[in-house]
Protein backbone atom coordinates (compact mmCIF):
# COMPACT_ATOMS: atom_id res chain seq x y z
CA UNK A 1 0.00 0.00 0.00
CA UNK A 2 2.78 2.09 0.74
CA UNK A 3 4.45 1.90 -2.46
CA UNK A 4 1.21 1.93 -4.76
CA UNK A 5 0.45 5.37 -2.87
CA UNK A 6 4.11 6.92 -3.57
CA UNK A 7 3.99 5.71 -7.03
CA UNK A 8 0.65 7.79 -7.32
CA UNK A 9 1.64 10.91 -5.78
CA UNK A 10 4.97 10.73 -7.82
CA UNK A 11 2.86 9.88 -11.28
CA UNK A 12 0.43 12.38 -10.40
CA UNK A 13 3.35 15.40 -10.27
CA UNK A 14 4.99 13.87 -13.18
CA UNK A 15 1.73 14.03 -15.08
CA UNK A 16 1.61 17.43 -14.51
CA UNK A 17 4.65 18.68 -15.87
CA UNK A 18 4.07 16.44 -18.68
CA UNK A 19 1.01 18.40 -19.28
CA UNK A 20 2.93 21.54 -19.48
CA UNK A 21 5.35 20.68 -21.98
CA UNK A 22 2.83 18.99 -24.26
CA UNK A 23 1.10 22.64 -24.10
CA UNK A 24 4.58 24.10 -24.44
CA UNK A 25 5.17 22.16 -27.45
CA UNK A 26 1.88 22.92 -29.26
CA UNK A 27 2.54 26.43 -28.78
CA UNK A 28 6.24 26.10 -30.21
CA UNK A 29 4.89 23.98 -33.45
CA UNK A 30 1.84 26.64 -33.77
CA UNK A 31 4.17 29.55 -34.38
CA UNK A 32 6.82 26.83 -36.75
CA UNK A 33 3.85 25.88 -38.57
CA UNK A 34 2.54 29.82 -38.89
CA UNK A 35 6.35 30.02 -40.57
CA UNK A 36 5.67 27.69 -42.99
CA UNK A 37 2.03 28.85 -44.03
CA UNK A 38 3.84 32.36 -44.00
CA UNK A 39 6.34 30.59 -47.03
CA UNK A 40 3.14 29.36 -48.53
CA UNK A 41 1.49 32.43 -48.97
CA UNK A 42 4.91 34.77 -49.92
CA UNK A 43 4.74 32.05 -53.71
CA UNK A 44 1.42 31.94 -54.08
CA UNK A 45 0.69 35.46 -53.43
CA UNK A 46 3.50 36.72 -55.09
CA UNK A 47 2.65 39.18 -58.10
CA UNK A 48 5.53 38.07 -60.57
CA UNK A 49 4.54 34.79 -60.50
CA UNK A 50 1.20 35.56 -60.93
CA UNK A 51 1.50 37.54 -64.03
CA UNK A 52 3.52 34.73 -65.73
CA UNK A 53 2.11 32.17 -64.74
CA UNK A 54 -1.50 34.20 -66.15
CA UNK A 55 0.61 35.29 -69.41
CA UNK A 56 -0.11 33.15 -72.36
CA UNK A 57 3.27 33.39 -74.60
CA UNK A 58 4.27 31.34 -77.32
CA UNK A 59 7.54 32.83 -78.14
CA UNK A 60 9.92 29.99 -76.42
CA UNK A 61 12.40 32.34 -75.61
CA UNK A 62 10.26 34.69 -73.86
CA UNK A 63 9.05 31.11 -71.83
CA UNK A 64 12.59 30.44 -71.21
CA UNK A 65 12.61 34.18 -69.37
CA UNK A 66 9.71 33.51 -67.32
CA UNK A 67 10.94 30.42 -66.20
CA UNK A 68 13.74 31.56 -65.23
CA UNK A 69 12.39 34.41 -63.83
CA UNK A 70 10.07 32.20 -61.65
CA UNK A 71 12.87 29.98 -60.05
CA UNK A 72 14.87 32.92 -59.71
CA UNK A 73 11.41 34.24 -56.91
CA UNK A 74 11.78 30.77 -55.91
CA UNK A 75 15.39 30.79 -55.03
CA UNK A 76 14.97 33.48 -52.86
CA UNK A 77 12.16 32.23 -51.14
CA UNK A 78 14.13 29.25 -50.75
CA UNK A 79 17.00 30.96 -48.84
CA UNK A 80 15.30 33.29 -46.60
CA UNK A 81 14.91 30.25 -44.35
CA UNK A 82 17.46 27.59 -42.89
CA UNK A 83 15.20 24.41 -43.39
CA UNK A 84 13.97 24.03 -46.49
CA UNK A 85 14.55 20.89 -48.64
CA UNK A 86 12.84 22.30 -51.99
CA UNK A 87 9.96 24.25 -53.71
CA UNK A 88 7.63 23.00 -56.21
CA UNK A 89 5.54 24.43 -57.90
CA UNK A 90 2.61 21.99 -60.57
CA UNK A 91 0.48 23.95 -62.78
CA UNK A 92 -2.34 22.49 -64.48
CA UNK A 93 -1.09 22.99 -67.73
CA UNK A 94 1.86 20.34 -66.42
CA UNK A 95 4.68 22.92 -66.18
CA UNK A 96 6.80 22.19 -63.06
CA UNK A 97 8.94 25.07 -61.41
CA UNK A 98 11.14 23.77 -58.75
CA UNK A 99 13.91 25.26 -57.25
CA UNK A 100 16.25 23.28 -53.85
CA UNK A 101 19.54 22.64 -53.16
CA UNK A 102 20.36 19.26 -55.42
CA UNK A 103 19.03 18.89 -58.87
CA UNK A 104 15.73 17.65 -59.09
CA UNK A 105 13.96 14.67 -60.86
CA UNK A 106 10.67 14.85 -60.84
CA UNK A 107 8.53 12.05 -60.65
CA UNK A 108 6.37 11.95 -63.91
CA UNK A 109 3.76 10.12 -62.51
CA UNK A 110 3.13 12.58 -59.59
CA UNK A 111 -0.39 13.48 -60.67
CA UNK A 112 -1.52 9.98 -59.52
CA UNK A 113 -0.51 9.99 -56.68
CA UNK A 114 -2.63 10.56 -53.47
CA UNK A 115 -0.67 13.83 -51.93
CA UNK A 116 -1.51 15.16 -55.27
CA UNK A 117 -5.56 14.49 -55.36
CA UNK A 118 -5.48 15.56 -51.33
CA UNK A 119 -4.12 18.86 -52.14
CA UNK A 120 -6.21 19.51 -55.35
CA UNK A 121 -9.34 18.78 -53.55
CA UNK A 122 -8.62 21.65 -50.95
CA UNK A 123 -9.91 25.11 -51.17
CA UNK A 124 -7.12 27.21 -50.64
CA UNK A 125 -5.70 26.15 -46.59
CA UNK A 126 -2.79 24.62 -45.73
CA UNK A 127 -2.42 20.66 -46.73
CA UNK A 128 -0.50 18.78 -43.82
CA UNK A 129 1.03 15.95 -45.36
CA UNK A 130 3.69 15.09 -42.17
CA UNK A 131 6.61 12.96 -42.42
CA UNK A 132 7.73 11.25 -45.35
CA UNK A 133 10.41 8.67 -45.33
CA UNK A 134 12.12 10.72 -48.77
CA UNK A 135 10.73 13.25 -50.92
CA UNK A 136 7.00 13.02 -52.60
CA UNK A 137 8.34 14.14 -55.97
CA UNK A 138 11.74 14.13 -55.99
CA UNK A 139 12.92 11.04 -56.58
CA UNK A 140 16.96 12.59 -56.42
CA UNK A 141 15.72 13.29 -53.25
CA UNK A 142 16.13 9.89 -50.54
CA UNK A 143 16.27 11.95 -47.34
CA UNK A 144 13.34 12.07 -44.97
CA UNK A 145 11.37 15.24 -45.33
CA UNK A 146 8.35 16.68 -43.08
CA UNK A 147 5.72 18.34 -46.75
CA UNK A 148 3.14 20.45 -47.54
CA UNK A 149 1.01 22.50 -49.97
CA UNK A 150 -1.66 24.24 -50.88
CA UNK A 151 -3.61 25.03 -54.12
CA UNK A 152 -2.34 28.05 -56.30
CA UNK A 153 -5.42 30.41 -56.90
CA UNK A 154 -5.29 32.97 -59.64
CA UNK A 155 -5.55 35.87 -57.52
CA UNK A 156 -8.00 37.98 -60.52
CA UNK A 157 -10.27 35.19 -61.40
CA UNK A 158 -9.63 33.00 -57.94
CA UNK A 159 -9.72 29.92 -60.36
CA UNK A 160 -7.14 27.14 -59.14
CA UNK A 161 -3.98 27.24 -61.88
CA UNK A 162 -1.53 24.96 -60.17
CA UNK A 163 -0.65 23.84 -56.60
CA UNK A 164 2.68 24.36 -54.40
CA UNK A 165 4.52 21.73 -52.34
CA UNK A 166 7.33 22.59 -49.86
CA UNK A 167 9.53 19.88 -48.50
CA UNK A 168 11.29 21.29 -44.98
CA UNK A 169 14.00 19.43 -42.92
CA UNK A 170 12.17 17.36 -40.21
CA UNK A 171 14.49 18.05 -37.39
CA UNK A 172 12.51 21.52 -36.66
CA UNK A 173 9.79 18.62 -35.59
CA UNK A 174 11.39 15.94 -34.67
CA UNK A 175 13.25 18.30 -31.48
CA UNK A 176 10.48 19.68 -30.25
CA UNK A 177 8.43 15.81 -30.10
CA UNK A 178 12.05 14.61 -28.57
CA UNK A 179 11.92 16.83 -25.68
CA UNK A 180 8.33 15.74 -24.30
CA UNK A 181 9.93 12.24 -24.20
CA UNK A 182 10.35 11.89 -20.30
CA UNK A 183 12.04 8.31 -21.06
CA UNK A 184 13.75 6.56 -22.70
CA UNK A 185 10.78 4.36 -23.80
CA UNK A 186 8.11 7.17 -24.23
CA UNK A 187 6.64 8.64 -27.73
CA UNK A 188 5.44 11.84 -28.41
CA UNK A 189 3.33 11.82 -31.86
CA UNK A 190 0.48 14.50 -33.95
CA UNK A 191 -2.17 13.12 -35.06
CA UNK A 192 -5.04 15.31 -37.24
CA UNK A 193 -8.61 15.53 -36.66
CA UNK A 194 -9.04 11.98 -38.55
CA UNK A 195 -6.07 10.89 -36.45
CA UNK A 196 -3.91 10.31 -39.34
CA UNK A 197 -0.33 10.71 -37.75
CA UNK A 198 1.65 13.98 -39.10
CA UNK A 199 4.54 13.00 -37.17
CA UNK A 200 6.22 11.07 -34.12
CA UNK A 201 9.74 11.05 -31.97
CA UNK A 202 10.96 7.65 -33.73
CA UNK A 203 10.64 8.87 -36.94
CA UNK A 204 12.35 7.61 -39.38
CA UNK A 205 14.19 4.23 -37.29
CA UNK A 206 10.62 2.71 -36.11
CA UNK A 207 8.82 2.78 -39.26
CA UNK A 208 5.70 1.29 -37.41
CA UNK A 209 4.13 3.19 -34.89
CA UNK A 210 2.57 1.51 -32.21
CA UNK A 211 -0.85 1.93 -31.89
CA UNK A 212 -2.44 4.05 -28.94
CA UNK A 213 -6.43 4.38 -28.10
CA UNK A 214 -7.69 7.66 -27.67
CA UNK A 215 -10.86 8.94 -26.21
CA UNK A 216 -13.13 10.97 -28.47
CA UNK A 217 -12.69 15.10 -26.61
CA UNK A 218 -14.95 17.23 -26.60
CA UNK A 219 -14.99 20.72 -28.80
CA UNK A 220 -14.16 22.73 -26.08
CA UNK A 221 -11.91 20.29 -24.25
CA UNK A 222 -8.49 21.25 -25.18
CA UNK A 223 -6.20 18.92 -22.70
CA UNK A 224 -6.16 15.16 -21.73
CA UNK A 225 -4.69 13.16 -19.36
CA UNK A 226 -4.84 9.05 -18.52
CA UNK A 227 -2.48 6.75 -16.81
CA UNK A 228 -4.16 3.62 -16.94
CA UNK A 229 -3.05 0.61 -18.51
CA UNK A 230 0.70 0.98 -17.64
CA UNK A 231 1.11 4.17 -19.64
CA UNK A 232 0.90 8.05 -18.89
CA UNK A 233 -0.83 9.39 -21.95
CA UNK A 234 -1.01 13.67 -22.44
CA UNK A 235 -3.10 15.21 -25.46
CA UNK A 236 -2.83 18.78 -25.77
CA UNK A 237 -5.56 20.17 -28.57
CA UNK A 238 -4.33 22.17 -31.15
CA UNK A 239 -7.34 24.50 -32.31
CA UNK A 240 -5.40 26.58 -34.70
CA UNK A 241 -4.05 23.82 -36.82
CA UNK A 242 -6.45 21.48 -35.65
CA UNK A 243 -3.84 19.18 -34.22
CA UNK A 244 -3.83 16.60 -31.36
CA UNK A 245 0.07 17.01 -29.56
CA UNK A 246 0.23 13.22 -27.72
CA UNK A 247 2.79 12.32 -25.57
CA UNK A 248 2.77 8.62 -24.64
CA UNK A 249 5.30 7.56 -21.41
CA UNK A 250 5.60 3.65 -19.70
CA UNK A 251 5.16 4.07 -15.79
CA UNK A 252 8.38 2.29 -15.67
CA UNK A 253 10.02 5.37 -17.05
CA UNK A 254 8.26 7.46 -14.04
CA UNK A 255 9.27 5.58 -11.28
CA UNK A 256 12.93 6.09 -11.25
CA UNK A 257 12.77 7.48 -7.77
CA UNK A 258 10.74 4.84 -6.30
CA UNK A 259 13.61 2.28 -6.53
CA UNK A 260 15.16 2.14 -3.26
CA UNK A 261 11.59 1.95 -1.89
CA UNK A 262 10.50 -0.66 -3.94
CA UNK A 263 14.06 -2.90 -3.28
CA UNK A 264 13.67 -2.63 0.51
CA UNK A 265 10.00 -3.60 0.62
CA UNK A 266 11.05 -6.26 -1.48
CA UNK A 267 13.93 -7.03 1.32
CA UNK A 268 11.42 -7.06 3.82
CA UNK A 269 9.36 -9.20 1.81
CA UNK A 270 12.09 -11.73 1.62
CA UNK A 271 12.56 -12.20 4.89
CA UNK A 272 8.72 -12.54 6.18
CA UNK A 273 8.66 -15.25 3.05
CA UNK A 274 12.33 -16.79 4.80
CA UNK A 275 9.94 -16.81 8.27
CA UNK A 276 7.20 -18.12 6.66
CA UNK A 277 9.25 -21.33 5.65
CA UNK A 278 10.91 -21.85 8.30
CA UNK A 279 7.55 -21.74 10.47
CA UNK A 280 6.25 -24.30 7.48
CA UNK A 281 8.86 -26.74 7.94
CA UNK A 282 8.61 -26.64 11.91
CA UNK A 283 4.90 -27.61 11.66
CA UNK A 284 5.53 -29.91 8.60
CA UNK A 285 8.04 -31.83 10.64
CA UNK A 286 5.68 -32.40 13.62
CA UNK A 287 2.28 -32.61 12.00
CA UNK A 288 3.03 -34.61 8.10
CA UNK A 289 5.89 -36.94 9.11
CA UNK A 290 3.54 -40.22 9.28
CA UNK A 291 1.93 -38.96 5.83
CA UNK A 292 5.77 -38.38 4.29
CA UNK A 293 6.95 -42.06 5.80
CA UNK A 294 3.77 -43.40 3.50
CA UNK A 295 4.66 -41.82 0.57
CA UNK A 296 8.24 -42.75 0.87
CA UNK A 297 6.91 -46.51 0.98
CA UNK A 298 4.16 -45.34 -2.38
CA UNK A 299 7.39 -44.52 -4.13
CA UNK A 300 9.18 -47.45 -3.01
CA UNK A 301 6.44 -49.72 -4.50
CA UNK A 302 6.70 -47.25 -7.54
CA UNK A 303 10.19 -48.89 -8.07
CA UNK A 304 8.61 -51.97 -8.12
CA UNK A 305 9.79 -53.13 -3.99
CA UNK A 306 6.21 -54.96 -3.64
CA UNK A 307 7.61 -56.20 -0.38
CA UNK A 308 7.11 -53.04 1.50
CA UNK A 309 4.92 -52.71 4.59
CA UNK A 310 4.78 -49.57 6.68
CA UNK A 311 4.41 -49.51 10.36
CA UNK A 312 3.18 -45.78 11.42
CA UNK A 313 2.06 -44.81 14.43
CA UNK A 314 -0.07 -41.52 14.43
CA UNK A 315 -3.64 -40.30 14.18
CA UNK A 316 -6.56 -43.06 13.45
CA UNK A 317 -7.40 -41.52 9.84
CA UNK A 318 -3.49 -41.88 8.84
CA UNK A 319 -3.26 -45.06 10.66
CA UNK A 320 -6.34 -46.34 8.19
CA UNK A 321 -5.04 -44.69 5.19
CA UNK A 322 -1.87 -46.95 5.59
CA UNK A 323 -3.58 -50.36 6.66
CA UNK A 324 -5.28 -50.20 3.39
CA UNK A 325 -1.92 -49.38 2.14
CA UNK A 326 -0.20 -52.53 3.01
CA UNK A 327 -3.68 -54.38 1.93
CA UNK A 328 -2.97 -53.17 -1.84
CA UNK A 329 0.25 -53.98 -1.60
CA UNK A 330 0.27 -57.49 -0.50
CA UNK A 331 -2.78 -57.76 -3.09
CA UNK A 332 -0.39 -56.54 -6.01
CA UNK A 333 2.38 -58.76 -5.30
CA UNK A 334 0.14 -62.00 -5.38
CA UNK A 335 -1.47 -60.58 -8.87
CA UNK A 336 2.18 -60.44 -10.40
CA UNK A 337 3.36 -63.77 -9.01
CA UNK A 338 0.15 -64.97 -10.60
CA UNK A 339 1.18 -63.31 -13.72
CA UNK A 340 4.72 -64.42 -13.71
CA UNK A 341 3.32 -67.66 -13.28
CA UNK A 342 0.74 -68.10 -16.28
CA UNK A 343 3.45 -66.16 -18.29
CA UNK A 344 5.89 -68.43 -18.01
CA UNK A 345 3.73 -71.46 -18.89
CA UNK A 346 2.28 -69.64 -22.00
CA UNK A 347 5.85 -69.27 -22.90
CA UNK A 348 6.45 -73.25 -22.65
CA UNK A 349 3.50 -74.19 -24.63
CA UNK A 350 4.23 -71.57 -27.11
CA UNK A 351 8.00 -73.47 -27.06
CA UNK A 352 6.53 -76.73 -27.72
CA UNK A 353 3.97 -75.88 -30.51
CA UNK A 354 6.44 -74.14 -32.35
CA UNK A 355 8.77 -77.42 -32.08
CA UNK A 356 6.46 -79.62 -33.11
CA UNK A 357 4.95 -77.74 -36.15
CA UNK A 358 9.07 -78.38 -38.07
CA UNK A 359 8.82 -82.46 -37.91
CA UNK A 360 5.58 -82.87 -40.42
CA UNK A 361 6.78 -80.48 -42.43
CA UNK A 362 10.43 -81.31 -42.91
CA UNK A 363 9.58 -85.07 -43.18
CA UNK A 364 7.48 -83.94 -46.30
CA UNK A 365 10.32 -81.73 -47.97
CA UNK A 366 12.95 -85.23 -47.41
CA UNK A 367 10.23 -87.72 -48.74
CA UNK A 368 10.05 -85.22 -51.44
CA UNK A 369 13.86 -85.22 -52.72
CA UNK A 370 14.16 -89.01 -51.90
CA UNK A 371 11.46 -89.44 -54.59
CA UNK A 372 13.16 -87.42 -57.02
CA UNK A 373 16.42 -88.93 -56.59
CA UNK A 374 15.42 -92.32 -56.92
CA UNK A 375 13.52 -91.22 -60.22
CA UNK A 376 16.94 -89.55 -61.79
CA UNK A 377 19.61 -91.69 -60.08
CA UNK A 378 18.47 -95.05 -60.40
CA UNK A 379 19.22 -95.68 -56.41
CA UNK A 380 22.80 -95.44 -57.44
CA UNK A 381 24.10 -93.22 -54.01
CA UNK A 382 21.10 -94.68 -52.19
CA UNK A 383 22.70 -96.39 -49.60
CA UNK A 384 24.32 -93.17 -48.51
CA UNK A 385 21.15 -91.38 -48.31
CA UNK A 386 19.45 -93.82 -46.42
CA UNK A 387 22.21 -93.99 -44.02
CA UNK A 388 21.90 -90.18 -43.12
CA UNK A 389 17.95 -90.32 -43.63
CA UNK A 390 18.06 -92.58 -41.07
CA UNK A 391 20.28 -90.43 -38.71
CA UNK A 392 18.19 -87.38 -39.10
CA UNK A 393 14.86 -88.93 -38.33
CA UNK A 394 16.52 -90.12 -35.58
CA UNK A 395 17.87 -86.38 -34.21
CA UNK A 396 14.45 -84.75 -35.01
CA UNK A 397 12.51 -87.16 -33.92
CA UNK A 398 14.54 -87.44 -30.20
CA UNK A 399 12.84 -84.24 -28.48
CA UNK A 400 13.63 -85.06 -25.21
CA UNK A 401 16.70 -82.44 -25.17
CA UNK A 402 15.21 -79.64 -26.93
CA UNK A 403 18.22 -77.41 -26.75
CA UNK A 404 21.39 -79.01 -27.61
CA UNK A 405 25.06 -77.35 -28.59
CA UNK A 406 26.00 -76.61 -32.02
CA UNK A 407 28.45 -79.35 -32.70
CA UNK A 408 25.39 -81.74 -32.42
CA UNK A 409 23.04 -79.25 -34.78
CA UNK A 410 26.35 -79.00 -37.04
CA UNK A 411 26.67 -82.90 -37.17
CA UNK A 412 23.08 -82.97 -38.39
CA UNK A 413 23.40 -80.87 -41.02
CA UNK A 414 26.52 -82.48 -42.97
CA UNK A 415 23.84 -85.61 -43.09
CA UNK A 416 21.54 -83.29 -44.44
CA UNK A 417 23.80 -81.71 -46.80
CA UNK A 418 24.79 -84.75 -48.23
CA UNK A 419 21.46 -85.63 -49.14
CA UNK A 420 21.01 -82.55 -50.92
CA UNK A 421 24.53 -83.09 -52.71
CA UNK A 422 23.60 -86.26 -53.63
CA UNK A 423 20.52 -85.08 -55.60
CA UNK A 424 22.08 -82.07 -56.97
CA UNK A 425 25.61 -83.89 -57.66
CA UNK A 426 28.01 -81.18 -58.69
CA UNK A 427 25.26 -78.34 -58.65
CA UNK A 428 25.58 -77.75 -55.01
CA UNK A 429 29.06 -76.64 -53.43
CA UNK A 430 28.71 -76.09 -49.86
CA UNK A 431 31.84 -74.27 -47.59
CA UNK A 432 31.60 -74.41 -43.87
CA UNK A 433 34.02 -72.50 -41.43
CA UNK A 434 32.59 -72.91 -38.03
CA UNK A 435 35.52 -73.08 -35.20
CA UNK A 436 35.67 -75.39 -32.48
CA UNK A 437 35.32 -72.91 -29.69
CA UNK A 438 32.23 -71.90 -30.97
CA UNK A 439 30.61 -75.53 -31.28
CA UNK A 440 29.66 -75.60 -27.73
CA UNK A 441 26.70 -72.76 -28.26
CA UNK A 442 23.56 -73.78 -27.11
CA UNK A 443 20.58 -73.57 -29.56
CA UNK A 444 17.11 -74.94 -29.74
CA UNK A 445 16.81 -77.97 -31.80
CA UNK A 446 16.01 -78.08 -35.66
CA UNK A 447 17.76 -74.30 -36.38
CA UNK A 448 19.94 -74.50 -38.94
CA UNK A 449 17.73 -77.23 -41.06
CA UNK A 450 15.04 -75.25 -41.91
CA UNK A 451 17.03 -71.85 -43.12
CA UNK A 452 19.23 -74.01 -45.31
CA UNK A 453 16.33 -75.89 -46.53
CA UNK A 454 14.75 -72.56 -47.32
CA UNK A 455 18.12 -71.35 -48.97
CA UNK A 456 17.95 -74.12 -51.13
CA UNK A 457 14.34 -74.81 -52.58
CA UNK A 458 13.45 -70.84 -53.36
CA UNK A 459 17.45 -69.77 -54.10
CA UNK A 460 19.44 -72.44 -55.26
CA UNK A 461 17.06 -74.56 -56.91
CA UNK A 462 15.51 -71.97 -59.09
CA UNK A 463 18.81 -70.47 -60.87
CA UNK A 464 20.78 -72.47 -64.00
CA UNK A 465 24.62 -71.93 -62.62
CA UNK A 466 26.12 -74.22 -59.56
CA UNK A 467 24.57 -73.02 -56.41
CA UNK A 468 26.95 -72.04 -53.71
CA UNK A 469 26.14 -72.04 -50.16
CA UNK A 470 28.55 -70.96 -47.12
CA UNK A 471 28.34 -71.65 -43.37
CA UNK A 472 30.55 -69.88 -41.23
CA UNK A 473 30.27 -67.57 -37.04
CA UNK A 474 31.19 -64.66 -36.09
CA UNK A 475 31.80 -63.92 -32.32
CA UNK A 476 32.12 -60.60 -30.14
CA UNK A 477 31.99 -60.41 -26.56
CA UNK A 478 28.16 -60.66 -26.35
CA UNK A 479 27.23 -62.88 -28.60
CA UNK A 480 27.56 -65.53 -31.75
CA UNK A 481 26.31 -65.10 -34.90
CA UNK A 482 25.80 -67.79 -37.82
CA UNK A 483 26.10 -66.48 -41.43
CA UNK A 484 23.86 -68.47 -44.04
CA UNK A 485 24.69 -67.11 -47.30
CA UNK A 486 23.54 -68.54 -50.86
CA UNK A 487 24.15 -67.38 -54.50
CA UNK A 488 20.62 -67.66 -55.09
CA UNK A 489 18.19 -65.61 -56.94
CA UNK A 490 17.57 -63.67 -54.07
CA UNK A 491 14.71 -61.60 -52.88
CA UNK A 492 12.64 -58.80 -54.53
CA UNK A 493 12.26 -55.75 -52.26
CA UNK A 494 9.00 -55.85 -51.76
CA UNK A 495 8.73 -59.53 -50.52
CA UNK A 496 12.25 -59.12 -48.54
CA UNK A 497 10.51 -55.80 -46.80
CA UNK A 498 7.51 -58.03 -45.99
CA UNK A 499 9.83 -60.75 -44.07
CA UNK A 500 11.75 -58.61 -42.09
CA UNK A 501 8.26 -57.03 -40.85
CA UNK A 502 7.07 -60.17 -39.97
CA UNK A 503 10.15 -61.14 -38.10
CA UNK A 504 10.31 -57.76 -36.41
CA UNK A 505 6.53 -58.10 -35.05
CA UNK A 506 7.26 -61.69 -33.57
CA UNK A 507 9.64 -60.04 -31.54
CA UNK A 508 7.51 -57.11 -30.88
CA UNK A 509 4.97 -59.34 -29.33
CA UNK A 510 7.19 -61.28 -27.18
CA UNK A 511 8.35 -57.88 -25.71
CA UNK A 512 4.62 -56.96 -25.86
CA UNK A 513 4.17 -60.29 -23.72
CA UNK A 514 2.04 -61.13 -26.19
CA UNK A 515 0.92 -64.53 -27.84
CA UNK A 516 2.55 -65.10 -30.93
CA UNK A 517 -0.08 -64.13 -33.84
CA UNK A 518 -1.00 -67.10 -36.47
CA UNK A 519 -0.09 -64.57 -39.31
CA UNK A 520 2.37 -66.91 -41.70
CA UNK A 521 3.83 -65.93 -45.17
CA UNK A 522 4.53 -68.10 -47.98
CA UNK A 523 8.32 -66.23 -48.77
CA UNK A 524 9.69 -67.23 -45.24
CA UNK A 525 7.88 -70.72 -44.81
CA UNK A 526 6.50 -71.59 -41.49
CA UNK A 527 10.11 -73.14 -40.36
CA UNK A 528 12.25 -69.93 -40.46
CA UNK A 529 9.60 -68.32 -38.79
CA UNK A 530 9.52 -71.22 -36.00
CA UNK A 531 12.77 -70.54 -35.74
CA UNK A 532 12.99 -66.83 -35.04
CA UNK A 533 10.33 -67.45 -32.18
CA UNK A 534 11.73 -70.35 -30.57
CA UNK A 535 15.25 -68.41 -30.42
CA UNK A 536 13.13 -65.42 -28.73
CA UNK A 537 11.72 -67.22 -26.22
CA UNK A 538 14.52 -69.12 -24.94
CA UNK A 539 17.07 -66.51 -25.20
CA UNK A 540 15.21 -62.97 -25.39
CA UNK A 541 14.38 -59.97 -27.86
CA UNK A 542 18.17 -59.37 -28.52
CA UNK A 543 18.35 -62.51 -30.41
CA UNK A 544 17.13 -64.49 -33.56
CA UNK A 545 17.19 -63.89 -36.74
CA UNK A 546 18.13 -61.36 -39.50
CA UNK A 547 17.43 -61.38 -43.05
CA UNK A 548 19.43 -59.62 -45.80
CA UNK A 549 18.90 -60.28 -49.62
CA UNK A 550 19.46 -58.43 -53.13
CA UNK A 551 17.99 -59.84 -56.34
CA UNK A 552 20.14 -61.64 -58.41
CA UNK A 553 23.00 -61.91 -56.18
CA UNK A 554 22.00 -64.13 -52.99
CA UNK A 555 20.30 -63.75 -49.49
CA UNK A 556 22.34 -63.75 -46.49
CA UNK A 557 20.63 -65.00 -42.80
CA UNK A 558 22.18 -64.23 -39.79
CA UNK A 559 21.14 -66.15 -36.36
CA UNK A 560 22.57 -64.20 -33.65
CA UNK A 561 22.97 -66.65 -29.90
CA UNK A 562 24.75 -66.11 -27.04
CA UNK A 563 27.41 -67.18 -25.44
CA UNK A 564 28.88 -68.48 -22.27
CA UNK A 565 31.31 -66.92 -19.71
CA UNK A 566 34.14 -69.34 -20.81
CA UNK A 567 33.24 -68.73 -24.70
CA UNK A 568 33.90 -64.72 -23.88
CA UNK A 569 37.14 -65.75 -21.91
CA UNK A 570 38.56 -67.44 -25.17
CA UNK A 571 37.03 -64.94 -27.58
CA UNK A 572 39.75 -62.59 -25.76
CA UNK A 573 42.55 -64.24 -25.34
CA UNK A 574 42.39 -66.09 -28.71
CA UNK A 575 40.35 -63.51 -30.92
CA UNK A 576 38.24 -65.83 -32.18
CA UNK A 577 35.37 -65.15 -34.87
Amino acid sequence: MYYNKTTDQINLRVGEISQKNVSQAADHLTLVMKGYDSVSKSIIGNLDIQRMLTQVESNTSVQAISQRSIENVLGSIYYSRDDLVGIYMLTNEGKIYSYGSFTHAIDSEYSNKDWYKEIKKSKGEMVWLGMQQESIIDLMHQSPVFTFGRVLYDIYSNKPIGIVVIETEPAVVLNVLSNLNLGSHGESYILTRDNRILAYSGFPANKELKAVDLPPMSEDELTYMNNDAGFLTVVEKQPILDWRIVSVTPNSDLNVELDKNERFLFIVSGLLVLLSIGLSVFFSRMIAAPIKKMVRGMKQVERGQFDVLLEVKSFDEVNFLVSAFNRMVSRINQLIERVRFVSTSEKNAQLHALQSQVNPHFLYNTLDMIYWMLDEKENEKLGNIILSLSRMFRYSSDWEYAEITLREEMEQIRHYLAILQARADEGLHVEIDVPDACLQTELPKMTLQPIIENAIVHGLMLQEVQGRLWIHTEMDEHALTIHIRDNGVGIPCEKLGKLQDIVLKSTEEYIANESFSQEQSEEIGIGILNVHRRIVIKFGPDYGLQIRSEENKGTVVSIRLPITNQMVQQFKLKGVS
